[in-house]
């Protein structure tokens, strides 16, 4: 079995993910010749208390995940996982960016209608060639909590319309745009709704840019995405869950959480077709230094008797870098029911590698 190998190759695959909504304005015939930047259609609210609304939204900024990185070509080895981790963060970014740009986009328009605990943006079409209509609603539930949907219809329709990106925040009066929320986008719904697209699943995030730096969590559930040639296949459905802490010190984690077949690509293992739990931690310094911890468990292990091993139980890898993020040491262990044992020949010296209270 080429660990490694499998491994990273994995990780590069399921950072292809989710392509983002289509987005328009507000519609061509909303007006707002009162001036009072709330359409005329407004039945309350003021410039003012549209701003408290729109401070609430979490902004690309805030939610941004960022990993220590070199501005600079290293000399040398990079850790596999450190550029791992580095790709898979920016996918994410790509994705919590990209849906975040719809909120400030649609909120970039005046109101079409409000009242003293609503602004509502829409409906609008996205073109000519869009199959649903397009209605954004921001409410107020509680102090300084917020609800919000983009919901979709098929257009020149009286369907009722449906939520395809929806979320709730509370916001902090200190800090504009912080706050802790959540937001799910139903990609299920997005593809019953317009027969252009065909993506499948849930994809949820949940954050905190309040407490200590900021914490982000991505769940993908039952997901695939639209026509993407790197896909594994029609057959892989993406189960995995990303979590991201930026401590106030710099100081950070990010794990990733999936479930797939790590025998999948190996011809000799090929009839072997459960899924496995992978899992990959990645912790760093302030400067950079850092460790990926790597568990592989259940689906067919238990099944498997390698070559001078029992039924495997787990596997085990172990990278290290420092803040050159040049690898320092690297170690691969098979865990079966006689013993833990490593597999194939560790690379540099264990003492090299930062530990972490857990």
């Amino acid at each position: 079995m080429r660990w490694r190998l499998f491994l990273t190759m994995l990780l590069i695959v399921v950072t292809s993910l989710a392509a983002p909504l289509a987005c328009g304005g507000g519609d061509d015939d909303d007006d707002d010749s009162d001036g009072d930047g709330l359409g005329d259609d407004d039945t309350g609210g003021s410039p003012e208390d549209l701003e408290a609304f729109l401070s609430a939204l979490p902004s690309a900024e805030s939610l941004t995940v960022a990993v220590p990185e070199s501005e600079a070509k290293a000399l040398g080895e990079l850790a596999e996982y450190y550029e791992a981790t580095v790709d898979m963060t920016r996918e994410v970014n790509n994705q919590i960016l990209a849906y975040l740009s719809f909120i400030d986009e649609i909120t970039s328009y005046p109101p079409t209608d409000s009242n003293s605990n609503s602004y509502v943006w829409g409906p609008w079409k996205d073109d000519g060639l869009s199959a649903v209509e397009s209605f954004f609603v921001m409410s107020r539930v509680g102090e300084d909590i917020y609800d919000y949907a983009l919901s979709w219809r098929p257009k020149d329709t009286d369907d009722e319309w449906t939520p395809v990106w929806f979320g709730r925040v509370e916001e902090t009066s200190e800090t504009a745009r912080r706050g802790i929320g959540y937001f799910t986008l139903d990609v299920d719904a997005i593809a019953r709704l317009d027969p252009t697209q065909d993506p499948a699943g849930l994809i949820s995030v949940g954050y905190d840019t309040m407490t200590d730096g900021r914490e982000i969590q991505v769940s993908y559930t039952e997901f695939q995405p639209d026509d993407d040639p790197e896909w594994p296949g029609d057959d892989f459905f993406l189960n995995a869950t990303y979590v991201y802490h930026n401590h106030a010190d710099n100081t950070g984690v990010f794990g990733f959480d999936w479930m797939a077949d790590v025998h999948r690509d190996d011809p000799e293992l090929s009839m072997y077709d459960k899924l496995e739990d992978i899992t990959v931690v990645t912790r760093w310094l302030a400067d950079g230094t850092g460790r990926a911890d790597v568990l592989v468990t259940g689906g067919d292990l238990p099944d498997i008797v390698y070559p001078d091993y029992e039924p495997l139980k787990q596997y085990n890898a172990l990278e290290c870098w420092g803040s050159d993020f040049l690898r320092d040491f690297y170690q691969e262990i098979l865990v079966d029911d006689a013993d833990a044992v490593i597999y194939g020949e560790p690379e540099g010296n264990s003492e090299d590698c930062v530990t972490f209270d857990e």
